[in-house]
């Protein structure tokens, strides 16, 4: 088993073979970042995910944004939670923001 992070650099198309390259080195986990949009690339992505984390912050403008993204990941049928970041704990927007996104998935902060 893999004891420290590597960097495993491929595109769409070559994924799936790089996901059974490194699960038969036995890596647990693969990250894969991808940008805030909304893409075939992403789409595809997706589709192979086994859980899309979604970062979100607690501000009005990002939870009206996560209406597509999350149109697109309940396509693909992928289990998702989402991640806050940049909350204080103790305000009120992050309550209300975790009350918002309870309604649709499970939060985490």
């Amino acid at each position: 088993m893999a004891t420290r992070p590597e960097l495993a650099p491929g595109n769409v198309s070559q994924m799936p073979a790089t996901l059974e390259a490194l699960a038969a080195m036995r890596f647990a986990y693969c990250f894969i970042d991808t940008p805030p949009a909304l893409t075939d690339q992403n789409r595809q992505l997706l589709g192979l995910a086994d859980l899309v984390l979604i970062p979100t912050r607690t501000s009005p403008n990002d939870l009206w944004a996560l209406g597509a993204t999350l149109d697109l990941v309940r396509e693909a049928g992928t289990p998702f939670v989402f991640v806050l970041t940049q909350a204080k704990s103790n305000a009120r927007i992050t309550v209300q923001t975790i009350a918002a996104l309870s309604e649709h998935g499970q939060v985490d902060c």
